[in-house]
């Protein structure tokens, strides 16, 4: 059982932030994962700036709302929520044990 729980810690998990450049709600979000990744070091952070004319913005273009996390292509957590779900989300993710 160890084992396994060891083997999980070493899976890296994907985690994209959407953000814009005038959210202010944005650098609270970034500031959260930014604190729950450096104490999780299994998580792989990438900062997704969809603002008009970012990179992003032409890459997701039909997003709307920000912020928002992204965990493994699968789970959609609001980057408004407390660090506390986010941790339960990466729980449930299979992220961190």
């Amino acid at each position: 059982m160890k084992e396994g729980l060891k083997r999980e810690q070493n899976t890296k998990i994907d985690v994209k932030l959407f953000v814009t450049n005038l959210c202010p709600q944005c650098v609270i979000a970034i500031d959260r994962i930014d604190r729950i990744a450096r104490n999780n070091k299994q998580i792989d952070v990438e900062i997704v700036n969809v603002s008009n004319g970012s990179a992003g913005a032409q890459q997701f273009e039909k997003l709307t709302d920000t912020p928002y996390f992204l965990i493994q292509e699968k789970y959609v957590v609001p980057g408004t929520s407390s660090e506390n779900y986010i941790l339960n989300a990466l729980k449930t993710a299979g992220a961190i044990v």
